[in-house]
């Protein structure tokens, strides 16, 4: 009998360190998000409503900012890039708008992976960003978003960007939209300021594609407008 109550108290200890060694070494699961290879970076939007101010200085922050724009709009509130980062795998890209200013301080962003760097934009900033594309694909893409549709009342602006690289399109389907900056813009309007694209799209079957935006999505015309300021494509 009295085994029984000395092997039941082991057990009851053995339990309670197997607890507090899960609780302890188990991480957060809420602060990390796997894309690939890479893991976000924990914490990095912790703060988020007492912050104005992100920085990027690497892969898995960029990976981190992403899985914070699942929930974040960023609005009124500023992302800057502090190093080049090379992106190497697949981001994932929210649905939900981006609606901050993206400075990326003269930095480049590789990309090798046919991800965008934003899922959606309304009433955003994108400035003194370098994009390199080495990008293959079979669908729609576009570097800074592949379908941005801000709202009416509101302006995506891209000021002293610059995108250049290979974007190749290796499908034979015929209604893919390809662009340097975006593959497609619909509603609200977009200002090209200052910015230049040197992109190369190796394709013969797209839908429609261009240095800047590959299609201009008329449907509801009277809501859109896309002005271009010194602006170089080529």
């Amino acid at each position: 009998m009295e085994r029984k109550r000395i092997s039941q108290k082991i057990t009851a200890v053995l339990l309670a360190l197997s607890i507090l060694l899960t609780a302890t070494i188990m991480p957060n699961l809420d602060e990390f998000r796997v894309f690939a290879d890479v893991i976000a970076t924990a914490g990095w939007a912790d703060d988020y409503d007492d912050k104005s101010l992100f920085f990027i200085e690497s892969e898995a922050d960029l990976a981190a900012f992403s899985a914070a724009s699942e929930s974040k709009t960023f609005t009124g509130k500023t992302v800057y890039l502090s190093t080049d980062v090379t992106l190497t795998q697949p981001l994932f890209n929210s649905t939900k708008a981006f609606e901050g200013t993206f400075n990326g301080n003269g930095y480049t962003i590789t990309i090798n992976t046919p991800v965008s760097i934003f899922g959606n934009m309304s009433g955003a900033t994108v400035e003194n960003l370098n994009i390199n594309l080495n990008v293959s694909t079979g669908g729609t893409y576009g570097a800074i978003c592949s379908s941005a549709s801000s709202n009416r009342d509101k302006t995506i602006t891209v000021r002293n960007c610059f995108v250049k690289g290979n974007i190749d399109y290796n499908s034979q389907h015929t209604s893919s939209l390809l662009g340097g900056f975006f593959a497609e813009v619909s509603q609200g309007e977009y200002v090209f300021d200052s910015c230049i694209s040197t992109v190369n799209i190796s394709s013969t079957n797209p839908k429609a594609l261009g240095g800047f935006i590959g299609h201009i999505n008329l449907l509801g015309s009277e809501n859109y407008s896309v002005s271009f300021i010194n602006c170089v494509s080529g």
